[in-house]
């Protein structure tokens, strides 16, 4: 957890307007980009996004939350998680965990031959790298997105990671 998001918790739980509207502005991409790939209209994602942003607020001013234990955005993605999670149930969709949609790439149901290959090659990395590809092109992420989701420590350790991982697949590929 960095300096700013110390003192910006700090200043929510002291009752600054500004910092909680700070807060939300910071929080609200890190929640949609992190959900947008979900099966959700843009009205309901919004809705999520007030339920997780009260859900947060709430756990912050009533101690709840150790900023010692997850950073921020970290925390907020996993109060997310639970509310689309329940979204998802109370309207009877069958999902085992909401992380396995998190991670699920779409399924294209006729795929071409080069496509049938790279989709074979990928599976045959790592777990980590298959999460850093996926979180970065699929679900659109930047590295700072993917650093605040607790994934690396810095966003040099994920592009150095992402890196790694492309040159890796595109090895597999020409093979």
């Amino acid at each position: 957890m960095n300096v700013t998001e110390i003192e910006l918790i700090e200043r929510v739980k002291n009752g600054d307007p500004k910092a909680a509207k700070e807060m939300y502005l910071v929080l609200r991409p890190i929640f949609f980009s992190y959900f947008k790939k979900h099966p959700l209209q843009e009205d309901t994602l919004k809705d999520l996004y007030q339920e997780t942003m009260l859900a947060f607020y709430r756990n912050l001013v009533n101690n709840k939350y150790d900023a010692k234990k997850s950073r921020m955005g970290t925390y907020f993605v996993s109060i997310g998680k639970n509310k689309v999670a329940d979204y998802f149930k109370s309207r009877n969709v069958a999902i085992d965990e909401i992380s396995d949609i998190a991670f699920e790439p779409y399924v294209y149901p006729d795929l071409t031959p080069q496509q049938l290959l790279l989709k074979e090659k990928f599976q045959q990395l790592g777990k980590k790298c298959q999460n850093v590809i996926r979180l970065f092109y699929y679900r659109g992420l930047s590295l700072k997105d993917i650093v605040e989701l607790g994934f690396y420590k810095d966003e040099n350790s994920a592009k150095s990671q992402k890196s790694r991982c492309m040159k890796q697949l595109r090895t597999l590929v020409k093979q």
